[in-house]
């Protein structure tokens, strides 16, 4: 049985998948406001192809008495996702 964790960021009301199996975190291209491309690629759990498209600053608020600013890769995903990258970056 898998169960998922989802986390969800008060300051742009996105729902975040947190995936601890998934080595960089990602944010949605549908909600970037970017066009350029990036030859660098990353490979899902089945050896499929991810493109990116650059990086994006975002500032969250998980409701934990603080907020964190986060560099996320910007790919095509379903979800925005929360990976190992991120929890290693804390303070």
């Amino acid at each position: 049985m898998h169960s998922r964790l989802f986390i969800y960021d008060k300051l742009s009301g996105l729902i975040f998948l947190v995936d601890s199996d998934a080595a960089v975190s990602r944010f949605l291209k549908r909600l970037a406001s970017t066009s350029e491309t990036s030859d660098i690629f990353l490979y899902a759990e089945n050896g499929s192809q991810i493109r990116t498209l650059g990086l994006k600053q975002l500032e969250l608020d998980f409701g934990l008495r603080r907020r964190f600013s986060f560099r996320f890769i910007i790919a095509e995903n379903s979800h925005p996702i929360i990976a190992e990258d991120f929890w290693s970056d804390l303070d």
